[in-house]
Order: C-alpha cells, then structure tokens, then sequence
C-alpha cells in the first residue's frame, strides 16, 4: 500500500500498520494513526499512557541504529467492524528482536478512510 494512501477498510489498516513496523517505516505508521489518536499499555511494568509520538520515536530511532527487525512476525487475529467502526487484535512476535507485544486497537472510518484512533498494547514473555 502506498503510504500516502489512505486505508479503504480496517483489514488494509491493519496491514499498513504491520507493513510499517516490519520495515520501520515512521512515515508509513503515521499515516496509520488519526490526529488525536491515544496509545497506552505497559512495557513489562511501565506504564505508558498518551499520544503515539514516543512510539513513532521509538522506530524512528531503531531505524537509524540500522536495528534487524526480519526476525519479526505480526499476526492480526481479529477483526470486527461496525458501521463506521472497528476493533481488532495484533499479536507482534520479536519486535526488534526482542518485544513481544498484544495491540488492542480500535479504528474509525472518517474522510473517507479509516484510521487507528486507539492502541492498547502489552508486552508479553517469550511466544
């Protein structure tokens, strides 16, 4: 997908989205997230609450440091829609060959595409 397209259903998103953190592709992951987005979970124990901004400079920086992100492996394990919204459920092994992750997000569908409006995130051991 290009990454100044806009995604046309939560499934295209969601592939946008794993698309942008297999190739550390800030620019790409922006283009996933609707202006006011919020992004909160926990890091093992912290807790992180707020925008994606720390988030798109936490790729921005692997990316630069030339970190191996192939080991990784992304799996969107569920998606409902709802009219105009969505939910769904990504399952993110090896992340910079060491996170693994469970996203909760939730999309909305407005000028005419959709849009990451909320990532809840937690890491987790080893798969």
């Amino acid at each position: 997908m290009n990454d100044t397209a806009g995604a046309t259903t939560p499934t295209l998103l969601l592939q946008m989205y794993v698309e942008g953190c297999k190739t550390l592709d800030v620019r790409l992951l922006r283009n996933c997230f609707h202006a006011t987005a919020v992004m909160n979970g926990f890091m093992g124990r912290q807790l992180y609450l707020g925008q994606p901004d720390p988030f798109f400079d936490d790729v921005t920086d692997l990316q630069l440091r030339a970190i191996d992100n192939s080991r990784s492996t992304y799996e969107i394990k569920s998606v409902q829609k709802f009219g105009n919204i969505a939910s769904a459920v990504v399952i993110t092994e090896y992340f910079a060959s060491q996170h693994n992750f469970i996203d909760l997000m939730h999309m909305i569908f407005e000028a005419d595409r959709w849009w990451i409006i909320s990532k809840t995130f937690t890491t987790r051991e080893e798969p």
